[in-house]
């Protein structure tokens, strides 16, 4: 929590994820285009300069979220396809983990070399680099790395996967496209954000967390005609994409409604599980939209295949739009 702060949110993320989605929106003007490796991708690569300190060339951010989508895949896809994953989910890492190295050095040598060079106090690598200068053994380059290798993997593939749902649910259900635009043109984030999460209840990231059991077999709904006995080691889904659509906690599941209560949401966890990064990507995501929303005319899908999901994995790539 030194390095990444509360309030960096509002006072850092959200404007810069506002300049960025706006830049990019505005150049590509009335004419189709790709709003995933046009808009999104960028925008949440480029919070990995801006904000983390992790600078990545605009000529390969393709191909460093190609090299983040393949160790997402095999941290949180489904255990069965891990050994099929492993090599180039290795490949990625090892790729993502040079730059960070690179960016490690340059801020450490910022920091140490120059003591009248101007505080970068917004990039979180100089926040961690000034600890490592202080305490080398309490803030190793190793536990540096781990950092922000964490939070790139943890955010970048993630959040594109989020918004290229969000987007697909938006272009097929007018009812939850009409809510979220009248939030954005209006200037509500806060309701724009509802509108948002609320259509990726039904297009969640994934369909739940996988999960081993233990050394113990458990029973499920004991003394029910559902009675279940689940037999150690034996690979489980805890579907809460299930769960955010099961009419004894969610009133009327089926319908979109754009004042429902986060609080039937398992979206980003709950509880212990909670994402600790839910503030940050709930920015990001909802300035993206922002963005596409408040602009003069309707969004909607680009004329032809290009207007329909290419994925990369699980992992949306391409989907054209267009504002008319």
């Amino acid at each position: 929590m030194q390095a990444f702060r509360r309030d960096d949110v509002e006072r850092i993320v959200r404007p810069l994820a506002e300049d960025c989605a706006t830049d990019i929106v505005e150049c590509a003007g009335g004419d189709p285009f790709d709003a995933i490796q046009t808009l999104f991708v960028p925008l949440f690569v480029d919070t990995c300069e801006r904000y983390f300190g992790v600078p990545v060339p605009r000529t390969i951010r393709g191909q460093f979220f190609q090299w983040t989508v393949a160790v997402s895949g095999l941290l949180f896809g489904p255990p069965y396809e891990r050994d099929r994953a492993w090599a180039t989910a290795e490949a990625g890492a090892d790729r993502v983990a040079q730059f960070v190295d690179l960016a490690i050095a340059e801020a450490i040598e910022q920091v140490a070399g120059n003591p009248f060079a101007a505080r970068r106090d917004d990039l979180v690598l100089h926040r961690l680099a000034r600890q490592h200068v202080k305490d080398p053994d309490g803030m190793s380059w190793p536990t540096m790395r781990a950092i922000m290798v964490g939070m790139i993997m943890g955010s970048v593939p993630t959040n594109a996967l989020a918004a290229g749902h969000i987007l697909e649910i938006l272009l097929s259900r007018p009812e939850a496209m009409e809510a979220a635009r009248a939030a954005a043109q209006g200037g509500d984030d806060a309701q724009l954000s509802r509108c948002l999460f609320e259509a990726m209840r039904f297009k969640p990231l994934n369909p739940g967390p996988w999960r081993r059991c233990g050394k113990n077999a458990y029973v499920v709904a004991r003394g029910t005609s559902r009675e279940t006995t689940i037999r150690p080691d034996t690979v489980v889904l805890a579907s809460t994409q299930s769960a955010m659509l099961d009419p004894r906690s969610v009133d009327r599941p089926e319908r979109f409604d754009g004042t429902r209560d986060p609080a039937v949401s398992l979206l980003f966890g709950y509880g212990l599980h909670w994402c600790v990064g839910k503030a940050m990507a709930d920015a990001q995501i909802t300035q993206g939209f922002k963005a596409l929303l408040r602009q003069q005319g309707h969004l909607m899908r680009a004329p032809g295949p290009a207007g329909r999901m290419r994925l990369l994995g699980l992992f949306p790539e391409h989907l054209s739009v267009q504002i008319r």
